[in-house]
C-alpha cells in the first residue's frame, strides 16, 4: 500500500479544528498526516493542505494598513510562506481551504477584501449555511460539477486582486431579491475557487472536507468527497511520479 503523507500547514499546537481535514483524509487513503511548518516535513511530503484558521493574514503583505483583519499571526504567515516555497519548487499538491485560498493568493501577489460588506451571507452558522457557486467555462470546476454546485460559507473575508498565475475557476454571485444587498453595498460576486495555470495548486473559499461529513444531504456531502478525491488523485500521482 503507498504511504501518502499530507502536511497540514499549520502551528503544531494550533487551536484551530483540524478533524475534518484528518478524517477526510484518512478516509482517502492518507496514511499520515501532520501538522507542522517545519520546512523539512514540506519536502518529505506528497501533498499539503493550508487550512482554515480564526487568524487573519497580515495585510502589510500586500501593502495596506489594517481595516478589518483579525488576529494577525505573523509567524503563521512566514511559516506559510515557507512551505508554499518548497511546495513550487518541488511542485507538491497544494490544496488550500478558506483562509487558506486567501494566502495562496496573496503568496502569487494578490490581495484581499478584508472585511466584506456581505459578511453576513457567508460567516459561519451551526448548522452550517449554503449558498450556490458558479463555475468558469473550461476551467477544472466546471468538469467536475457542470454549470453550478452548492458549498458551505465559513468566512468574513476574500479573495481582492488575483495574484499573478492564478484562474478564477468559480464564484458566488449575490442573488438577493430583499433590497438588502443593494442597500448595505454587498460585494456582487466573491471568488470562491482559484487554480494556478502552472503550479498544482488549487485554492478554496469553502470546505470539502467539512462537507463530506456535516454536508446535511448526500448531494451535499457527496460534492465535498468529489473534491477531496480530486485533490487526493492529484497526489497520488505526485507520490508515484516522484518517488
Amino acid at each position: 500500500m503507498d504511504r501518502i503523507n499530507i502536511l497540514l500547514a499549520d502551528k503544531e499546537g494550533a487551536i484551530n479544528d483540524f478533524e475534518y481535514y484528518v478524517m477526510a483524509l484518512k478516509d482517502l487513503g492518507a496514511w499520515d498526516v501532520r501538522l507542522s511548518l517545519d520546512p523539512k516535513r514540506a519536502e518529505d511530503a506528497d501533498g499539503i493542505i493550508v487550512p482554515g484558521s480564526y487568524n487573519d493574514i497580515n495585510p502589510a503583505i500586500w501593502g495596506e494598513e489594517v481595516c478589518g483583519a483579525v488576529k494577525i499571526d505573523d509567524e503563521l504567515d512566514e511559516g506559510q510562506r515557507n512551505i508554499l516555497d518548497i511546495a513550487c519548487e518541488k511542485e507538491i499538491p497544494v490544496l488550500g481551504m478558506c483562509r487558506g485560498i486567501q494566502f495562496i493568493n496573496v503568496y502569487f501577489g494578490g490581495s484581499i477584501n478584508q472585511h466584506l460588506k456581505a459578511a453576513e451571507a457567508h460567516t459561519a452558522r451551526t448548522p452550517d449555511r449554503f449558498h450556490k457557486l458558479h463555475t468558469t467555462p473550461g476551467t477544472f470546476m466546471e468538469k467536475l460539477y457542470g454549470e453550478s454546485l452548492m458549498v458551505n460559507s465559513r468566512h468574513h473575508q476574500a479573495v481582492g486582486r488575483v495574484g499573478e498565475g492564478l484562474q478564477v475557476a468559480a464564484r458566488w454571485v449575490c442573488e438577493d431579491t430583499t433590497g438588502r444587498a443593494e442597500k448595505e453595498g454587498w460585494e456582487k460576486e466573491v471568488v470562491d475557487v482559484l487554480v494556478h495555470e502552472s503550479h498544482p495548486i488549487i485554492g478554496l473559499q469553502w470546505h470539502p472536507e467539512r462537507m463530506m461529513y456535516t454536508g446535511i444531504t448526500e448531494e451535499r456531502k457527496a460534492t465535498g468527497r468529489k473534491m477531496m478525491e480530486y485533490y487526493m488523485d492529484m497526489v497520488r500521482k505526485y507520490h508515484a511520479e516522484s518517488r
